[in-house]
């Protein structure tokens, strides 16, 4: 009987939605740890007339079993080509290379100057966060982290 009781209770706090988990490593802070954590984005709906929006609209199921052929050209995004990218990919670059070699200072320094330039190159924040991490700076990794989020949902 405490068996079945102990079991119901457990289940019932499992699947009740209001417990959350987050696994954080031996030597690291839980405000980092939730700091770094990714979000859950939400996916805009289709476009109305698309196929996936009419087999939402029916349950899942397509409207009807034909298929279209817009024939519409390809879209190829326009990339920038300027100076600026050749400066962040730069030192983004150097930072990683120093990253990776242990020299924190100089990847922060090199991940500060990419984020200084392109402030929304969310993977730069993300870097110079662990660059602060290792460092040894915890309340600048949590800025940096929350930089890195903002900029991941726009």
């Amino acid at each position: 009987m405490i068996r079945r009781t102990i079991s119901i209770l457990l289940a019932a706090t499992a699947f009740s939605g209001c417990s959350q988990m987050v696994y954080v490593p031996p030597g690291t802070s839980v405000e980092i740890a939730l700091a770094r954590r990714a979000e859950v984005t939400k996916m805009p709906p289709p476009p109305p007339g698309s196929i996936a929006a009419s087999a939402a609209s029916t349950g899942g199921a397509p409207a009807s079993p034909r298929v279209r052929n817009l024939n519409l050209p390809a879209v190829e995004p326009v990339l920038p080509t300027s100076d600026t990218v050749t400066a962040v990919a730069e030192a983004f670059t150097r930072g990683n290379d120093a990253l990776q070699s242990g020299q924190n200072d100089v990847a922060i320094n090199a991940f500060q100057q990419a984020v200084q330039i392109d402030p929304k190159f969310s993977e730069a924040w993300q870097k110079l966060a662990m660059a602060y991490e290792k460092a040894g700076k915890p309340d600048k990794a949590k800025d940096a982290y929350r930089h890195s989020k903002e900029f991941v949902q726009q």
